[in-house]
């Protein structure tokens, strides 16, 4: 897997971390929300794994679905012992975290220990995350990818270059997307144009059901594109500057300072 080359796997991972940070984190990469099932909107969450990789004080924890091939990352800062990558699950994790508070020692091995004040939660580790061949296929092509204050880079993923970028806060991202979801179809058209400095965000289930707006962009590079795209992609983001990088129906990028997704772009069938 080379967008781990040079970390341990398997191997031990040790790291000191605010209770309350680990939970929000892990939280946010199940990106619970309204999710399109084929026919309508359902409430789900991507599944209770997450991949973590550990390097110097920097915690990254992934997810993915391979079904909507949707990859999250969040990256949280950390008091970094050892260095490593490890697989668990979130579910009872988060359980016990909640109930946690201040700093808490975790030490992953064969097995996952917790330790706060006088409380320790062990609980095996797993040994791939049940998408791990999408993560690492798709989670190749982002390893120099990263946010820009100013817009200036149109970034690779795999042999091809995304055509445009611009800026956008999450906010409005957020606001936008809610008012999208209440059509219910569940497929959202973005059409980015540079030249008005302009987005539009609409979702229809047909010619007279339907709702558009368009945004004027905090900045923007490229050339205009167009896609399709599901899932709730705005509930990752919490007042953040985002970063969206796109191409005609081409894999969609969103970064943040500490946040990363990608999303494959819905096709008609």
């Amino acid at each position: 897997m080379e967008w781990t080359k040079g970390i341990k796997r398997g191997g031990n991972m040790k790291f000191t971390v605010d209770a309350k940070e680990l939970v929000k984190a892990l939280t946010d990469i199940q990106l619970k929300g309204k999710y399109f099932n084929g026919a309508s909107l359902t409430n789900n969450t991507l599944i209770e794994y997450f991949y973590a990789k550990l390097h110097n004080n920097t915690l990254s924890l992934w997810n993915c679905d391979s079904i909507n091939s949707l990859i999250v990352r969040v990256n949280i800062t950390v008091e970094g012992d050892e260095d490593g990558t490890v697989v668990g699950e979130t579910g009872e994790l988060l359980k016990y975290l909640k109930k946690f508070s201040g700093d808490v020692v975790v030490n992953c091995g064969d097995i996952i220990t917790m330790t706060n004040n006088n409380s320790k939660l062990s609980q095996p580790t797993i040994a791939n995350h049940p998408n791990m061949d999408t993560l690492n296929r798709m989670g190749q092509h982002v390893l120099n990818t990263h946010f820009e204050e100013n817009l200036e880079t149109l970034f690779n993923f795999n042999k091809e270059k995304y055509e445009g970028a611009f800026q956008l806060d999450s906010n409005t991202f957020s606001e936008t997307m809610k008012l999208c979801e209440l059509i219910g179809s569940g497929v959202y058209h973005l059409n980015y144009e540079h030249d008005k400095n302009k987005l539009s965000l609409s979702s229809a289930t047909n010619n007279s059901n339907k709702f558009e707006t368009s945004i004027e962009l905090e900045g923007n590079i490229g050339e205009s594109a167009t896609l399709d795209f599901s899932s709730p992609l705005h509930v990752l983001f919490d007042n953040e500057m985002l970063n969206f990088y796109v191409k005609d129906d081409f894999p969609m990028l969103i970064i943040s300072e500490n946040k990363l997704l990608i999303k494959a772009p819905h096709l008609a069938n």
